[in-house]
């Protein structure tokens, strides 16, 4: 009877809890797969539909550019990760707001608490952006974040992420906590910046595999452009309103309103009031 694809997403959610399969949410554009009792316990057992029973799609014209996961029903998809993810924080304890909008599938490592995971309203997950907690790290989205594709942020410890409201992250960007980092609210990162409050120990005579880590939290004020490929490492405090140009490296204080570049980064000059 559930002929919806949001009690079809709460479906799958409620056969995952109940079996501990993974199953992903593609899985309603084959409703074959779910839509009989037989055909749920043949798909939890992974045996599925044998790809000769498949239907075989109708050959396409030259002119034509293949679709690699085929064609896309948009009216029935719409909205569907949304209310796929939506469905599973709550089932697993991660305090959600509402007007989440996710657009992919995303990577969860959950590792740590759920509750200590919480995601405000209006946020925005790109496809393959990576969330991850360990230990008792608590990981706070704030408002309005977005999340570009690609995008870690990791938690441990008993370290605090906070990404303050409208933070934007990055296609690429990885934010690492091993102690506290803040985001102040207005803040952005281009593509492939990496934020990281945990350094490898360096003793001689060990692989540094085997080593441990260093911590140091990271602020980052409010209205803070991180340029692409910028790094920020262990102990920074960048002040509101500061520049990070790109391809910069940042170990230390950036005073507020400046912009800096380089390696180490150096203020060049101050913005404009």
């Amino acid at each position: 009877g559930r002929i919806d694809s949001l009690s079809l997403a709460e479906l799958l959610v409620e056969l995952e809890a109940a079996s501990g399969a993974r199953l992903g949410p593609e899985l309603l554009r084959d409703v074959d797969a779910i839509d009989t009792v037989e055909a749920i316990v043949s798909t939890l057992r992974g045996e599925g539909r044998a790809a000769a029973e498949r239907p075989t799609p109708p050959p396409q014209s030259a002119d034509q550019i293949p679709l690699l996961y085929g064609p896309v029903q948009a009216r029935r998809t719409r909205g569907l990760w949304s209310r796929y993810y939506a469905l599973l924080f709550r089932r697993k304890g991660i305090a959600c707001g509402p007007g989440l909008e996710v657009l992919g599938p995303l990577v969860l490592q959950i590792d740590g608490p759920a509750s200590n995971i919480r995601i405000g309203k209006n946020v925005t997950l790109m496809p393959g952006a990576h969330l991850k907690n360990r230990g008792n790290g608590r990981l706070v989205l704030g408002d309005g974040v977005k999340l570009d594709s690609g995008a870690r942020v990791v938690v441990a410890n008993d370290a605090r992420l906070e990404l303050g409201q409208d933070v934007v992250l990055g296609m690429g960007t990885v934010v690492n906590a091993g102690a506290d980092v803040i985001f102040g609210r207005g803040s952005f990162s281009a593509a492939h910046c990496v934020v990281n409050a945990s350094d490898h120990e360096m003793r001689a005579g060990e692989p540094m595999r085997r080593q441990g880590y260093d911590h140091a939290p990271i602020l980052i004020g409010e209205d803070v452009w991180l340029g692409a490929g910028a790094l920020v490492s262990k102990g920074s405090r960048i002040g509101n309103g500061a520049v990070i140009s790109a391809a910069s490296v940042v170990s230390g204080d950036v005073p507020a309103g400046a912009v800096v570049q380089g390696a180490p980064a150096r203020v060049i000059k101050f913005r404009h009031a």
